[in-house]
């Protein structure tokens, strides 16, 4: 159950940030629509803003990807977590039931000893 809301909340964050990276493209679309209009020297101003600008996208989009890549690390590392916890559940149960046959084997060899004991007296 908690696996699955962490991965959920993956899927809302990488749909975010698919929104977040078309409305950024768009917003330069818009700007370099602008620098249509714009005399050669601010054209090259704003060109280099532009160009600033996509790479802090860039570099937004790869530390996003970055979060998304570490959370999906901790999402299997708690899944490997659970199934080690499975596991060691598991070897408990068998620890439990061979020590329940022991008893009981236990008690079947009294039970024959008494029984000896009895066609003895």
């Amino acid at each position: 159950m908690e696996l699955s809301r962490m991965e959920l909340s993956l899927m809302e964050l990488s749909l975010m940030e698919l929104i977040r990276m078309e409305l950024s493209l768009m917003e330069l679309n818009l700007m370099e629509l602008s620098l249509l209009k714009l005399s050669p020297m601010e054209q090259s101003l704003m060109e280099i803003s532009l160009m600033e600008l996509s790479l802090m996208e860039l570099s937004l989009m790869e530390q996003s990807l970055m979060e998304l890549s570490l959370m999906k690390l901790s999402l299997m590392e708690l899944s490997l977590m659970e199934l080690s916890l499975m596991e060691q559940s598991l070897m408990e149960i068998s620890l439990i039931e061979l020590s329940l046959m022991e008893l009981s084997l236990m008690e079947q060899s009294l039970m024959e000893i008494s029984l000896m004991e009895l066609s003895l007296i």
